[in-house]
């Protein structure tokens, strides 16, 4: 269960962001969320490919790669001359997306293969009786 609670925590951030900073842009939360989601979920999503077993080394590099990663997207928008902080946001928010996607998809073949995880087979009009 500990796999997929990282995963979930990602999507929900992710899912408040885009509604405070696009919907709600007057919440009075949208500092403390938006604060949350630059400092931490760009790093889960690199760092749980690592699989890092110490959970000290897990946080440092969560909230380092977080931070890299913001300033890379950032500074790519300031040189190319259409820096947005909307932008960056909708950026991250989609990296952080895709990156979910593609753990959440090798983890689940990873239990498929080892045979933790049966799948049920689909009876294609075939009613059982």
């Amino acid at each position: 269960m500990r796999t997929f609670v990282w995963p979930i925590v990602v999507i929900v951030s992710t899912y408040l962001v885009g509604l405070v900073t696009f919907m709600f842009p007057a919440a009075t939360v949208r500092p403390l969320l938006v604060l949350w989601f630059l400092v931490v979920c760009p790093g889960i999503v690199v760092v749980r490919f690592l699989r890092l077993r110490s959970p000290a080394a897990e946080w440092a590099l969560i909230v380092a790669l977080s931070l890299v990663i913001d300033g890379i997207v950032a500074g790519i928008q300031l040189y190319s001359g259409r820096w947005s902080p909307f932008a960056t946001m909708v950026i991250l928010m989609m990296f952080c997306s895709v990156g979910v996607s593609i753990y959440l998809f090798t983890t689940l073949m990873a239990l498929f293969k080892s045979g933790r995880i049966v799948p049920v087979p689909i009876n294609r009009g075939r009613v059982r009786q």
